[in-house]
């Protein structure tokens, strides 16, 4: 398949709605670009979120009356604290320092500390969350899809013959992979589980069921049979991504039949004069009167299981393998087809009681040196007989109108009927939903493949069957159930991925040209892409948008706050503000001449503000000193030297002498 029949671009996964469903698929390289901007934008939208936070958490604190000094550096905290993860160890670190100074520090800090750590817990989940905006391979993909068609030989000869076989080998052996892999019930986590819309289609069996043939034709009675049944599902769950659902319905009924009295042995009837048992359960095409037919030579000669199967259904259309039933097996509402076992190659080390692959008959012992006699149980007949029906229906659950039971292959299924799908939208879901039941034939995904199609192929183990269960025909029926099912996943999708130009001069579309642009509507999964959810992404931007919006209108908001709670706007803007104490710090020792309202700056250009220094153990600001420090004691402090420290003016300013101006703080 070709990458570039991916779609890139905004579509709609209509399985989870209009909105919740826009999707935009990217190649990785560009979805991991988005991502990481997404990211950038998350962390920018936290500092912007955080800015309003500590605006309404500063202002709901009351800055009209006198407060001690926790109150206060909290004040200072929340209007200069740029991020929540900066501010968040702080808020405790001030508490800490403040026990025994004043009271209940810690209590007081709570409610600080708690609103900080949600918003900080609230935005590192955000952005863990843009991760799952776009997963990876696990997101699903459309084709372009344009060239979709349902494909088959322009010309009967050898090299389109070997095409068309060698895709169905290649089909086949997809499918049970697949069916091997995730029908089983244990491997749904395998990422090969994952290209589908759904890992498997579910269905319900129904043990004991009414026979679904006449004539007492059943070995095991009348109320023996196995039925597998999907139940009504929608067409969704076959990845058929449309607003116009329909819902489809599959179903088989299988039981083991009657061999005697339905056989003719014929002396002298082979090909080499060998003999011959025919089995007439109604005549095959080329086959001539009887269903199937068994040579002696086949009986001494097989190693290993053979099997064929024989239909009712048209599936070439001019009858040439087609079988036509005898009366107890004719049904005008299924398919009908049987399947032929002849086990006769194979040993077993003990007695089986399955109808199908029943073994009394004893044999020599198998004898190895050292090892203890192997029993050998030979099959009780040459061949048993499986019959099964097939059913399968459509239903619009919109006005409620469902099609019969009928044959997957009949003409009266009303896929096309306008009670069925009144609008275009509907009846392309109906086109896809006909041709992947016909898919689900078993049939269909059993001929040409002999015994490769059953569960016991492996259970056999150099020509000899292990471990045969008491109704190993119903998990042989349950297995090519699953399969048709299966089948139907693999190649809808396939349908969809080989929807691109490529050289089909020896194929012809069944496809009307009306419905070629249906695969588009397929979903599946494909590495190398990523969708990610445009409803999400629209979330992240406008959200970032709206909050960065927000929270540069603080001077705004306090313009109007300055009318009705003047010390607050006043608090805000100049008394806590990190640059307006570094003004206030300065203009107390007159140094700078100050204009400006939020971000303070001097009027001459270029002048320069005065330093910290140590005096007395306070800190003090004075301009550039033009005097020395040799020789003078300064005050011990936390921030200078120890009490009665002789200081040189190499240390701390100019030499002894320089006049000096210095503030205490």
């Amino acid at each position: 398949m070709s990458t570039n029949n991916i779609y890139t671009g905004v579509w709609t996964n209509y399985s989870r709605g209009t909105i919740f469903g826009s999707t935009l698929t990217l190649t990785d390289a560009r979805a991991t670009a988005l991502v990481s901007f997404l990211a950038v934008l998350i962390t920018h939208t936290s500092t912007r979120s955080f800015k309003i936070l500590r605006y309404i958490s500063y202002h709901l604190r009351s800055h009209e009356i006198a407060r001690d000094g926790l109150a206060r550096q909290q004040d200072v905290l929340l209007r200069n604290a740029e991020t929540d993860t900066a501010m968040l160890p702080i808020v405790p670190w001030i508490a800490w320092k403040w026990r025994g100074h004043t009271r209940n520090p810690f209590r007081r800090s709570t409610a600080l500390f708690v609103i900080t750590l949600l918003h900080t817990v609230a935005f590192i989940a955000a952005g863990v969350a843009t991760s799952f905006v776009a997963a990876g391979n696990d997101q699903p993909v459309i084709a372009k899809g344009s060239q979709c068609g349902y494909w088959t030989i322009r010309e009967k000869s050898v090299a389109p013959i070997s095409k068309l076989h060698s895709d169905m080998l290649k089909q086949g052996t997809a499918t049970r992979a697949y069916a091997r892999l995730c029908y089983d019930g244990e491997d749904e986590g395998r990422s090969e589980c994952k290209v589908f819309s759904r890992t498997k289609l579910t269905w319900k069996e129904t043990n004991n069921a009414t026979c679904p043939f006449g004539g007492g034709i059943c070995l095991e009675g009348e109320a023996a049979a196995y039925t597998m049944d999907t139940g009504l599902q929608s067409s969704e769950e076959l990845g058929i991504n449309s607003p116009h659902k329909l819902q489809w319905q599959h179903r088989m009924t299988c039981a083991p039949l009657k061999t005697e009295g339905y056989t003719v042995y014929r002396v002298g009837g082979g090909n080499f004069g060998e003999n011959v048992t025919d089995y007439m359960y109604g005549p095959v095409g080329l086959e001539g009167n009887s269903s199937y037919t068994l040579s002696d030579w086949e009986k001494l000669t097989a190693s290993d299981i053979i099997f064929n199967i024989q239909t009712s259904t048209p599936w070439i259309g001019n009858g040439t393998f087609q079988l036509d039933p005898i009366p107890a097996l004719k049904r005008n509402d299924a398919d009908v087809t049987l399947l032929f076992f002849a086990a006769y190659g194979i040993n077993y080390y003990e007695p089986v009681d399955d109808p199908l692959f029943s073994a009394h008959q004893q044999q020599a012992s198998f004898i190895m040196p050292d090892y203890a006699p192997l029993p050998i149980y030979k099959a009780d007949h040459p061949v048993t007989v499986m019959g099964c029906i097939e059913q399968s229906r459509l239903c619009n659950p919109r006005n409620h109108f469902c099609t019969p039971f009928v044959s997957t292959h009949d003409s009266t299924t009303s896929s096309f009927s306008s009670s069925l799908a009144p609008t275009k939208g509907e009846l392309d879901v109906a086109v896809l939903l006909d041709i992947s039941l016909n898919i689900m034939s078993i049939y269909i995904q059993s001929i040409g493949q002999g015994a490769t199609v059953l569960e016991i192929s492996d259970l056999i183990y150099s020509g000899t069957a292990l471990n045969i269960s008491r109704e190993q025909w119903k998990k042989e029926a349950s297995h090519l159930f699953e399969l048709g099912l299966a089948a139907a996943q693999v190649e809808i999708v396939q349908l969809a991925k080989d929807s691109y130009p490529q050289d089909r001069s020896m194929m012809v579309n069944m496809l009307p040209p009306k419905f070629r642009n249906t695969c588009k509507m397929i979903i599946f999964r494909e590495a190398g892409f990523t969708s990610i959810s445009v409803f999400w992404l629209c979330v992240i931007l406008i959200s970032t948008v709206v909050i960065t919006t927000v929270s540069l209108m603080d001077e705004t908001v306090g313009g109007w706050m300055a009318k009705r709670w003047p010390h607050r706007a006043l608090a805000w803007d100049r008394m806590d503000s990190l640059f307006w104490l570094l003004r206030m710090v300065n203009e107390k020792e007159k140094i700078g001449s100050w204009v400006g309202g939020e971000v303070p700056v001097t009027v001459r250009l270029g002048e320069k503000l005065g330093v910290g220094e140590i005096v007395e153990g306070k800190v003090g600001v004075v301009r550039i000193p033009t005097g020395g420090w040799e020789g003078k004691v300064v005050g011990g402090s936390q921030f200078g030297p120890e009490e009665g420290k002789v200081v040189d003016g190499s240390e701390f300013g100019p030499e002894e002498g320089e006049k000096k101006e210095r503030g205490k703080v």
